[in-house]
């Protein structure tokens, strides 16, 4: 299915699957913004909009789909990917928040901030097992639990 038929932008390591939601979840880096469609047919269920910095990660079992969002100005998937590395003597950095979005609906369960003016870099998101998500900034691993007794991270 093409998907973004005037800019699309999505890669091989920007599409996950949340089976028990039954959504392709896939990051269009172009067009800055995170999409769940379903297995079915590829139909839009939601769309989050947002500057994704990070390869995206389900937790099937808890319901979520985590990724991140940089406020920065960059505008397309060039200006993306050429901000992890140095350009001349510029190397970008952005607030850089966590998420934790629904499977379901794509409502922002948890947004919080985890790097502020943090160097800019791509990285993988892993669910650990114990209600815990591992993931990177440039500088630093970052381990952030999740009590879902509370809903709080």
């Amino acid at each position: 299915a093409q998907l973004a038929p005037n800019s699309p932008g999505f890669m091989f390591w920007s599409v996950t699957i949340s089976p028990l939601a039954g959504n392709v979840i896939v990051w269009d880096i172009n067009n800055n913004n995170i999409q769940s469609r379903s297995l079915h047919d590829l139909s839009l269920r939601w769309q989050v909009n947002v500057k994704n910095m990070d390869c995206l990660s389900v937790a099937a079992d808890r319901g979520h789909v985590y990724a991140t969002e940089s406020v920065v100005a960059i505008e397309a998937a060039s200006n993306n990917l050429f901000a992890i590395t140095a350009l001349g003597a510029k190397r970008y950095s952005a607030d850089r928040y966590f998420l934790v979005l629904d499977a379901v609906t794509g409502n922002i369960i948890q947004r919080i901030l985890v790097g502020p003016n943090s160097r800019l870099a791509l990285g993988l998101m892993v669910p650990g097992a114990n209600n815990d998500v591992f993931f990177v900034t440039a500088d630093e691993l970052i381990r952030i639990y999740y009590d879902p007794s509370t809903a709080a991270v």
